[in-house]
This record gives structure tokens, C-alpha cells and sequence, in this order.
């Protein structure tokens, strides 16, 4: 099955009042788990001045960083195009989902994913049941080279595609 792991930065942790900035998306399937297509883009924020203390320094956020962003509709509107009839994934299901579904309110176009969703922190939890839940801790205990401490979506993406990949390494060799 095709699936699109996607991650994003934001700035902030509420969907309704905070913006998606970053998008990072691979596509691939879960088969041969070969990288059929990626994304990685910056969006310009509508409201920068919601971006919370917090979150800049997470995403390190900065004039400077985002001066070649692109508008929001031409991100969302390439993120649709790549994840047409794939499986939505997701290292923390319900942010990412619930982010994606407020920025896509009035959009001129759908996004097309195949149902169930995917979240990767609950197959973390399911093999690695006294794991701490951080994406970092659960690279640490799977023998991944963690993230940097200032994240990129396209990073984070990358990160869980490898989780992901090492997760389902004992479910292939039992089928």
C-alpha cells in the first residue's frame, strides 16, 4: 500500500488559532518501503505574530528563514497532488490531522487519502510498551540517529519513515 508520511511545523499547537509553516512529505510503498516521492517547502505564515515562544524555538522560525516560503493554497495544492490515494501517517496522528484539516477549510481542492490512517506513535507503543514517547527516545531505542534539536518537517518526515521502516521489519518476515 502507498503511504505519505507527513510532518508539520507550525506555530503553535492550536489548530484553529495556529498556522502550518513547514510541510515534509515522503511517499512510498510499504512493500519495498523505496522512497517514491518527497516534499519539503516552507509556507509563508499569515499570522506570524501568532507563533508562540515555544514553537519558534522547536522550528526556529525566523523572517530570514521563511523569505523564499511559498502561499499557503500553492503548498497545501502541491502536499494534495503527491499524497493522491495514499494512506496518511503521521508520527502524532491527531496534531498533524487536525492541522491539515483546518488549513484545507475553503481550499479549491480535496485531499484524496485512503483510509485507515496511519500513527506511528501508537505502532511505537504496541512493540515498545515502556518506550518514552518522544520521537527522539523512540529513535534513541531503535538505533536512530535522532533529529536536530531545531526541527524541519522534512527531517521529522524522514525520522518517522525510518521508525516506521524498522517498526514493520518484524510484521514483513512474519508474512
Amino acid at each position: 500500500m502507498k503511504i505519505a508520511i507527513i510532518d508539520f511545523e507550525t506555530t503553535g499547537l492550536d489548530p484553529k488559532w495556529n498556522e502550518i509553516i513547514e510541510i515534509g512529505c515522503v511517499v512510498f510503498d510499504d512493500e519495498d518501503f523505496v522512497i517514491q516521492k518527497t516534499l519539503d517547502i516552507k509556507v509563508n505564515p499569515i499570522y506570524p505574530q501568532r507563533i508562540s515562544k515555544e514553537a519558534q524555538k522547536v522550528n526556529g522560525y525566523s523572517d530570514e528563514e521563511w523569505l523564499y516560503g511559498v502561499e499557503r493554497s500553492n503548498a497545501l495544492s502541491q502536499l494534495t497532488k503527491i499524497t493522491k490515494g495514499t494512506h496518511f501517517a503521521s508520527y502524532n496522528l491527531i496534531f498533524d490531522w487536525s492541522f491539515l484539516t483546518e488549513e484545507m477549510i475553503g481550499q479549491p481542492f480535496k485531499t484524496d487519502f485512503r483510509r485507515p490512517a496511519i500513527d506511528i506513535i501508537s505502532m511505537a507503543y504496541a512493540k515498545l510498551p515502556e518506550q518514552k514517547w518522544s520521537l527522539k527516545e523512540v529513535c534513541k531505542t531503535l538505533k536512530i540517529k535522532p533529529e536536530p534539536e531545531v526541527h524541519r518537517a522534512i527531517n521529522g518526515t524522514m525520522k518517522e519513515y525510518e521508525v516506521y521502516k524498522k517498526l514493520c521489519g518484524n510484521i514483513k518476515k512474519l508474512s
